[in-house]
């Protein structure tokens, strides 16, 4: 269909459309068969909201044409096929951090249009994105709706609170909590120094795995078939000369947090700042969550250094117990 005329967000005018060419083809040729074809032949959602909206409004059709592309198919296994495109789409309009035009989102995932429309229709009439004055879209107040419920969902933020607040007063430096999540991790929440030269981390955001002391971290405590994994499909940009760029460098650097019990990032994001991530443990003993202490320190050997690296195990040590490891 023509789009943006022959679009699912116009159910009635789609129908008008489609049944007007069906119309001029028997015109022309009464024994025609028209056939209403469509991609994705293994996405039953993309066939039921077409054909839903067709037979609700007197569409006129002969045949259901379906092409199906078996790599494609193969490379997205089980996941249900529309809801990961939803999922993708989200992430774009995360990753751009502004609202993005049609065309943008139609360039960057490379889909059908009908595909984007039909999804950008449904995550809109549900609330996940909204539409701007000027046609663009954005996230939309559900997914806060979502985001507050997780937040309230998770004691740790409440547990480590007052641990990061003392480790902060103390050290004068910026504090935070992490989680590991899709080979990156995401700050959960931060206690900001209140110093003029500080460190900031939003919360929210997705820091690099394989340069921050917190993503060292979980890398360390994840299988090694798992690490392996995330360093061969990861782009291990060079930050600074001091980041580790190729897998083999990782062997020793993980050998030791391992060893030692919590991370170290020397430079490795950011020239000039360091930080240390100690592991926060679950009832099961799984590494679910990393704290730690970013700041200007001078250097990694220096007393105020080993000082912060002492205040941050302990502090996960004691976080851990809060949430039931007895290990």
């Amino acid at each position: 269909m023509m789009l943006p005329v022959g679009s699912v967000d116009n159910p009635e005018q789609l129908t008008a459309l489609n049944n007007v060419g069906y119309d001029a083809v028997k015109a022309i040729c009464p024994d025609a068969k028209v056939i209403v074809h469509l991609d994705a032949g293994n996405d039953q959602w993309v066939y039921n909201r077409m054909f839903d909206i067709l037979q609700a409004n007197g569409g006129k059709y002969d045949m259901i044409g379906m092409s199906l592309y078996p790599y494609w198919a193969e490379q997205e296994g089980k996941t249900i096929h529309s809801v990961a495109k939803a999922i993708r789409l989200l992430d774009i309009l995360t990753e751009s951090g502004q609202p993005a035009s049609l065309t943008e989102l139609y360039q960057k995932p490379g889909w059908p249009k009908s595909t984007i429309h039909g999804l950008l229709s449904t995550m809109r009439e549900s609330g996940l994105i909204e539409q701007t004055p000027n046609g663009r879209y954005w996230l939309g107040i559900r997914l806060f709706e979502y985001g507050c419920a997780v937040s309230n969902s998770w004691d740790i933020g409440t547990i480590a609170r007052p641990h990061m607040q003392s480790i902060c007063a103390e050290l004068g430096e910026s504090v935070f909590l992490s989680v590991f999540d899709r080979a990156a991790v995401v700050t959960l929440a931060e206690e900001e120094s209140r110093a003029s030269l500080r460190v900031v981390s939003e919360v929210g955001a997705r820091l690099p795995v394989y340069c921050t002391s917190q993503g060292k971290l979980f890398l360390a405590n994840s299988s090694p078939a798992e690490c392996r994994r995330i360093l061969t499909h990861t782009e291990l940009k060079a930050f600074t000369p001091h980041t580790l760029t190729t897998p083999e460098q990782f062997v020793p650097e993980l050998t030791r947090i391992r060893e030692q019990g919590y991370a170290v990032e020397n430079g490795e994001y950011k020239i000039g700042l360091r930080s240390v991530s100690a592991p926060i443990h679950d009832v099961t003993g799984e590494v679910r969550y990393a704290i730690g202490c970013v700041g200007m320190f001078r250097q990694v050997q220096s007393d105020e250094f080993l000082h912060a690296i002492r205040l941050v195990c302990a502090a996960a040590e004691t976080i851990s117990r809060a949430i039931g490891y007895h290990g």
